[in-house]
């Protein structure tokens, strides 16, 4: 049985509200959790004094991470945030693209690349020629 670390989402149409529970892996998002940690309400503002954002439970939290349990991504974010160690590796890191470069700017980065390969094959090849003629310069001296 694997043991995930999710969101399951609780309250009305456009109010959610989430609980952080431990779950085996195979149950639905809903499903009957092995335990409830914690809970986040995103409706409210982080600035709030008498209500709180995000609650959970750290030790019972660091219990399941211990014994395996596998937080998702959105959930190893949060928990980063609130200052859990070694969750890093559950976060994938943000991919770049290329977007906003024009077509023209790509083409021209793709012909630099080409240029810096001919450039490096053509001095491998001078090497390599530069190399073979002081052998052979070697050999006919030797006889």
């Amino acid at each position: 049985m694997s043991v995930k670390l999710r969101l399951a989402r609780r309250g009305s149409k456009k109010r959610p509200f989430y609980d952080i529970i431990a779950i085996d892996s195979r149950k639905k998002r809903d499903g009957k959790p092995l335990e409830k940690l914690g809970y986040i309400n995103p409706m409210l503002d982080s600035d709030t004094e008498n209500r709180k954002k995000i609650v959970i439970d750290r030790e019972l939290t660091e219990k399941w991470l211990k014994n395996g349990a596998i937080p998702t991504e959105t959930l190893a974010k949060k928990l980063v945030k609130l200052g859990f160690e070694g969750l890093e590796k559950f976060v994938e890191p943000p991919k770049t693209l290329l977007i906003s470069v024009s077509k023209k700017e790509r083409k021209k980065i793709a012909q630099e690349k080409a240029d810096a390969a001919k450039a490096l094959a053509k001095a491998k090849k001078d090497a390599a020629t530069k190399a073979k003629k002081e052998a052979e310069a070697a050999a006919s001296a030797g006889n």
